[in-house]
């Protein structure tokens, strides 16, 4: 069988003639679900539509070919109609807390170098900010945290497992994770006598913060990435990024009188 998911998948319909059943929003608790039915439904010799009418009974599982797609002439979609007894509406899968349990303690490391060679630490999943450019941010809502305990410990778990010896702190905007001063002193005082190196992505230029940019600074020295994402205030409004020209200079000239030399937008 061939299943999709992700966020490519949140539209897929292009894609339908060529997949037995997608997995529509966070997989970490449907996937168990999955391998439960399919496994039930081949011990018990079920043919293939059996096993995809099992599958579909899963929320957040979608067959294309138990749907007919219906269209208005400018080709957007007029009707999904269910063909069988399954739902007729498929919504996402949401996780309502962001349990240590799923997160991967023990990461693949591969034998040559790669150019994300560091551990993905998530502090959170969604965000608040509602830029029409990014689909993540619509479709990972809402916004849930671990705590930094959770952190701390996942942190630790997952580098003694791997051996990487930096970590970055992804989130679709790092900055807005509620207790990042603290976590931040918590990783430098517990990892940084290992020489572990901690970074940022790319900084929202409203939520900047030079302080807690010079306490990652303190256990790797590099330049500084900001996010205008667009070169004028019409299309910075457009999108809905809520930054200003003023914004970024105050940000620059922050970071410049802080010892930074390199910036890059």
């Amino acid at each position: 069988m061939v299943m999709a998911g992700g966020p490519c998948a949140y539209n897929p319909e292009p894609l339908a003639d060529f997949l037995d059943f997608v997995v529509l929003g966070e997989a970490e608790e449907s996937l168990g679900e999955i391998i439960d039915v399919y496994a039930r439904e081949k011990a018990a010799g079920h043919d293939r539509a059996a096993t995809l009418f099992a599958l579909s009974q899963i929320p957040g599982v979608y067959v294309p070919s138990f749907y007919q797609v219906k269209y208005h002439d400018n080709g957007t979609i007029a009707e999904v109609e269910p063909l069988l007894q399954v739902p007729r509406t498929v919504s996402k899968r949401v996780l309502r807390e962001l349990r240590p349990e799923f997160y991967p303690t023990r990461p693949i490391v591969p034998f040559l170098g790669i150019v994300h060679d560091r551990l993905m630490l998530e502090l959170f999943r969604g965000c608040t900010r509602g830029c029409r450019f990014c689909q993540a941010g619509i479709i990972y809502r809402p916004v849930r945290e671990r705590s930094r305990e959770d952190l701390l410990r996942l942190t630790q778990a997952a580098l003694s497992a791997s051996g990487h010896n930096e970590v970055s702190l992804m989130s679709l905007s790092t900055m807005d994770y509620s207790d990042l001063d603290a976590l931040l002193d918590d990783l430098l005082s517990q990892f940084g006598c290992d020489h572990i190196k901690f970074s940022l992505p790319s900084l929202r230029i409203d939520s900047f913060s030079v302080e807690q940019a010079k306490k990652v600074q303190q256990s790797r020295r590099s330049g500084l990435t900001l996010a205008p994402e667009a070169g004028s205030q019409r299309l910075r409004d457009v999108i809905n990024k809520q930054v200003t020209e003023g914004d970024l200079l105050r940000a620059v000239a922050s970071a410049q009188a802080e010892g930074w030399q390199s910036v890059k937008l």
